[in-house]
């Protein structure tokens, strides 16, 4: 994953994550033309961010050129409340463009957004280095478990757990 990538998904999953706090529900649409929707009104985390990252549209890399129509409600009516404009390759500001409707829940992901734009290396740095810390932290717990012999099942999370660390701190 380039830093390009992660960073657009730290910041999209912070516009979905708010977005669904305030209340609202998302279709995901790409914006080639003909403005399939690959999600409708879902207010499922999980499931929005991987139909904006759907790895098989080849045509719009990603599915970040896309709108999110925003719901008032699952029962809403087929009007939108708002839209917020994707760009893949955009880094920091892959929020292109967004309903001023939407301003006061789209607060506190501009200001990520601002925080990484103004120094991207600075980001991806501190990112990197809480992981580290977080992967110290596993390997000393496992330390400490080997040390105090835990059962074979708790070998196994532990395992697991700096297996998923060191995958996404890229320390292998």
């Amino acid at each position: 994953m380039t830093n390009t990538t992660y960073i657009q998904k730290r910041i999209i999953s912070v516009l979905v994550h708010d977005l669904i706090a305030a209340g609202y529900v998302m279709d995901v649409n790409d914006n080639d033309g003909d403005q399939e929707t690959h999600l409708a009104k879902s207010a499922d985390h999980a499931a929005i961010m991987k139909a904006i990252f759907n790895p098989e549209l080849d045509s719009i890399d990603y599915c970040l050129d896309c709108w999110a129509k925003v719901h008032p409600g699952a029962d809403a009516p087929e009007w939108s409340a708002g839209f917020v404009r994707l760009i893949d390759g955009n880094g920091a500001t892959v929020i292109a463009d967004y309903s001023t409707v939407l301003e006061g829940v789209l607060v506190r992901v501009n200001a990520f957004a601002d925080k990484i734009d103004d120094d991207e290396e600075a980001f991806i740095v501190a990112e990197f280095e809480t992981r580290q810390t977080m992967l110290a932290a596993v390997e000393t717990l496992v330390a400490a478990a080997d040390a105090d012999g835990w059962p074979v099942g708790w070998g196994l999370v532990r395992e697991r757990a700096v297996a998923a660390l060191a995958k996404a701190t890229g320390v292998a």
